[in-house]
């Protein structure tokens, strides 16, 4: 009887109140951060990439847009500036949205295409413009702040 009465109690004593406290943690450690807060870092494969570092793209691109269609100061801002962030923008995008990420992947083929030796620079600053604003929306789909270029050329 001592043992049904053990079992009683234990049955008594509201298992819901344990399970809401749990699913309230695992949902508070899931978020990462506070509502209405920027992360400092993004989780990209396994490693913390800094947030300034993904934001560094839209500096490198509105620099590409400035050079217009000169290409080699357009190649040496998109390759020197943003091209291989942009990579790592794309990976980091493709866990909450993976068609977002093939957008922004095929935006930017679309500027590597046109700063090719042999590209067709009058569609560059048209593609740019389009890259920038898929970096953009990536960037707002991970829910780091994105500036205009005036605003990206201030520190």
């Amino acid at each position: 009887m001592k043992l049904q009465r053990t079992r009683n109690r234990q049955a008594n004593t509201p298992p819901v109140h344990s399970f809401l406290a749990l699913v309230v943690a695992l949902a508070v450690s899931a978020c990462g951060a506070s509502a209405g807060t920027t992360p400092k870092a993004v989780n990209v494969g396994g490693a913390q990439v800094p947030v300034a570092q993904l934001s560094s793209v839209l500096g490198g691109l509105c620099d590409t847009r400035r050079a217009g269609t000169d290409a080699v100061s357009a190649r040496t801002a998109f390759y020197n500036h943003a091209h291989e962030n942009l990579h790592v923008l794309a990976t980091a995008t493709e866990v909450p949205d993976r068609r977002a990420a093939g957008r922004l992947l095929e935006a930017m083929q679309r500027v590597e295409a046109d700063l090719a030796p042999v590209g067709d620079r009058t569609l560059l600053p048209t593609h740019v413009n389009e890259l920038l604003r898929t970096a953009r929306a990536s960037l707002d789909r991970l829910d780091i702040p994105s500036r205009s270029c005036q605003k990206a050329d201030t520190p």
